[in-house]
């Protein structure tokens, strides 16, 4: 059976100072050989998603048309968002991986809007002649450094000048523009997006890190336990789920994305400060037994490192996506690989009252339960399933919980 979720969801985006929210909308298709990941940012500002939308439609319509016969295929678009003063940087970035092809296609998109024009800019908008042909020696530095083993020389030259139009591609932060090429264009193939950056300007404020110590719940080994997990969070709806839990003296796993644990910080820390354990998802929702040993590890990483600076506390649970294994996924991740007992199809199922039907009616002692904490029928679901189980007796614990108790059982 084709799968096929769409949610849309606030994302509390922090850049600086700013406390704005722009929304984020994430489509999620997948079958067994076709799998679907996107995320793309809503900025409420017609002429930014225009751009944004024309982009993803047209490498979406691209990806489902071409190749339609070919099995095993994979579309991953994620993005990046700053605001600096008055400026909105987004860049999308695409990952097509298709098995008749030796390498995944990656490519970079990117725009920058200043508000207070009401104008998508160019980099010409940014600086000036001078100051661009002061940085060409350091730019062509930059990409000898970083990419001399993929470099065509022979393109360096008419690639890296004073020519504007060469640099559509940008985005901006505190501290730098960055100028990006896609593959191909001065590489061979063995590398992947050109990343060089020119200095901008420094705002950046060091923030100060707080220890967050965790409520711990203890839990009964007389009483049947049972383990709630949520995926493909943060969202909006997190932070419900997190307080209805505490409200049921309940705890669950949320195996986090890392490309959204930045935007919802607040999120996790309290879901961390109540007892909550956290594991990791990957960075992008990629499919992951597709991937190489740099990227997988680049997933992986990226998204434990993240998780690690917002709260302090490593995962040490990994949730596959797609629930997809393979021997290299095993050997290569060295984490703990959670799978489940019961799966509630809250990305199916559009009626919570169902859900919660579904999940009561087969749920036993030692179970795993797998939820999706992006959707709101999750929550409301959750409203019927906690206080019913909790009269029949059941505690809520992590997985790492539940995993003592049955090894003290046994």
């Amino acid at each position: 059976m084709y799968k096929k979720i769409l949610i849309i969801f606030l994302i509390f985006l922090i850049s600086g100072c700013s406390k704005e929210k722009p929304k984020t909308k994430t489509v999620i298709e997948y079958d067994d050989d076709v799998k679907i990941a996107i995320n793309y940012p809503i900025t409420n500002i017609r002429k930014v998603d225009n751009y944004i939308s024309n982009y993803i439609d047209n490498v979406y319509n691209e990806f489902k048309n071409n190749n339609d016969e070919i099995k095993s295929k994979e579309l991953n678009i994620s993005y990046s968002y700053d605001l600096i003063d008055n400026y909105i940087s987004i860049t999308l970035t695409s990952f097509i991986s298709v098995n008749t092809e030796a390498h995944p296609t990656n490519e970079v998109y990117t725009i920058v809007y200043d508000k207070n024009k009401n104008k998508v800019l160019t980099l010409g908008n940014l600086i000036n002649d001078n100051l661009l042909k002061s940085e060409i020696p350091k730019l062509k530095k930059q990409l000898i450094e970083k990419y001399k083993s993929c470099l065509i020389l022979e393109r360096i030259d008419s690639k890296i000048n004073t020519d504007l139009k060469n640099y559509n591609l940008f985005s901006i932060d505190k501290n730098n523009i960055n100028i990006f090429f896609n593959p191909y264009e001065i590489t061979n193939g063995s590398c992947n997006i050109i990343s060089l950056t020119i200095p901008f300007k420094n705002n950046s404020k060091i923030e100060e890190v707080i220890e967050i110590v965790p409520n711990i719940i203890d839990f009964d080994l007389e009483k049947p336990a049972i383990a709630l997990t949520f995926d493909d969070g943060p969202s909006v709806y997190t932070k419900k789920i997190i307080k209805l839990l505490k409200k049921y003296d309940a705890v669950g796993t949320f195996f986090i994305i890392g490309n959204k644990a930045e935007q919802y910080k607040d999120t996790l820390k309290l879901m961390y400060e109540y007892g909550n354990e956290i594991g990791n998802h990957s960075y992008d929702h990629k499919w992951l037994t597709k991937l190489n040993d740099d990227d997988l590890s680049e997933e992986i990483n990226k998204t434990q490192n993240i998780i690690k600076t917002i709260t302090g506390f490593t995962p040490k649970l990994f949730r596959p996506t797609y629930g997809s294994v393979n021997n290299r996924l095993k050997k290569d991740i060295n984490l703990d690989f959670i799978m489940w007992d019961i799966d509630t199809r809250d990305w199916e199922i559009k009626d919570y009252k169902k859900i919660a039907s579904k999940t009561l009616s087969s749920i036993k002692d030692g179970d795993i339960i797998i939820m999706h904490d992006i959707h709101e029928r999750t929550y409301k679901a959750l409203e019927i399933i906690l206080p019913k189980l909790k009269k029949q007796g059941f505690q809520f614990v992590t997985v790492s919980q539940l995993k003592e108790l049955k090894d003290v059982i046994n």
